[in-house]
């Protein structure tokens, strides 16, 4: 009977794991730069219908750097250098094809040392922001400050991707980068 049991509790859980490859995944990242640079990164599966899981957040400490082990044979890394680097371009043309964006926010306030130099920034950046009928999904707020130089806001993206979907690209990415030479 216990036997039965965890047969069919590790069934249940492969299939969620299965189910998680194949369903929507929301994720989002909030970036806001002031005085302190602080950003925060969260998913939720369903398309942000179940609670988020953060992955990454801000926490004012870096973390210690780590030396990457040196290779034995010089020739062997410049190789796979220059194939990591003429395959790194198809591998994001690759991911913007399975990512689908859902929102971007920006609020920022700027402002340089001449008030004059800020009107004219504000002069070039601001009919960009109203040059047409925006999508829903985009909402930019530029605020000109003609008292101070600063460069304070807030950024809020979202994108939605399917990890199913990813395995391709980076199937071909590996193929480029470790198979064979052309």
């Amino acid at each position: 009977m216990l036997l039965t049991i965890v047969f069919w509790v590790l069934i249940l859980a492969l299939a969620a794991a299965i189910a998680l490859l194949f369903l929507p995944i929301l994720v989002r990242v909030h970036l806001v730069a002031g005085p302190q640079v602080s950003f925060h990164c969260d998913a939720s599966a369903l398309s942000g219908l179940a609670p988020p899981i953060t992955l990454a957040s801000s926490t004012g400490k870096r973390a210690a750097s780590r030396k990457a082990p040196k290779s034995t044979s010089t020739r062997t890394r410049r190789i796979s250098k220059t194939r990591l680097a003429a395959a790194t371009p198809e591998l994001i043309a690759d991911l913007f094809r399975h990512v689908r964006p859902v929102m971007l926010q920006v609020e920022c306030e700027f402002g340089l040392n001449d008030p004059a130099d800020t009107g004219q920034l504000a002069g070039v950046l601001l009919p960009l922001t109203y040059a047409g009928p925006a999508p829903q999904m985009l909402n930019v707020s530029l605020n000109p400050n003609f008292e101070r130089p600063c460069l304070e806001g807030e950024i809020t993206a979202a994108i939605r991707l399917t990890l199913a979907a990813l395995f391709l690209p980076f199937a071909r990415f590996s193929w480029r980068v470790l198979g064979p030479e052309r």
